[in-house]
């Protein structure tokens, strides 16, 4: 398959998962309905995935005067493959992966795919990242639980007044 027609660069993503310890490990939390008088709990349940992405940046190479990167070719793929950390890891970028529950846990270093080929590189800029990113899924669900209750022991000894320990609150 060739590039987009009319295109001079473009870039391709191949995503594929990466099983280790992590791939698949899940935890669990509850808390309380916060709907006013419900004896219901809420049950949190987290998934932890890991996948690799691997991004392959193409370039036609066309020789520029304002040369700029390592290539003699304008910003070359792999200028582009180099900064792509960099952007993904800035402050708007992050703020949307958290919202994606995605999280950008590693990164190899940008090679040059051109430079690997050899001729190659004459009519074409190559260059190749991998990222491996985490996704958080989270589920929750509603379930019915006995009330919530405030549990106070109370000591005392023959003729000595109450003593209050402590109260404590109880969900079964």
């Amino acid at each position: 398959m060739g590039p987009p027609i009319g295109a001079s660069e473009y870039v391709t993503v191949k995503i594929f998962t990466c099983p280790d310890a992590d791939f698949g490990s899940w935890g669990s939390d509850y808390e309380n309905d916060p709907t006013d008088g419900s004896t219901k709990v809420i049950e949190v349940l987290e998934n932890v995935y890991n996948f690799n992405a691997s991004i392959q940046f193409f370039k036609n190479a066309v020789p520029s005067l304002g040369r700029v990167g390592s290539s003699p070719h304008d910003l070359s793929a792999l200028d582009r493959a180099a900064r792509l950390v960099t952007v993904l890891s800035c402050s708007a970028m992050m703020e949307l992966m958290e919202q994606l529950g995605l999280g950008l846990e590693d990164s190899s270093p940008p090679r040059d795919v051109g430079a690997m080929i050899g001729d190659g590189a004459a009519h074409e800029d190559r260059a190749n990242i991998d990222l491996t990113f985490n996704i958080v899924n989270q589920e929750r669900f509603l379930l019915e639980s006995f009330a919530t209750a405030d549990v106070t022991l109370k000591v005392q000894e023959p003729g000595k007044p109450t003593l209050t320990i402590e109260t404590i609150e109880v969900t079964p």
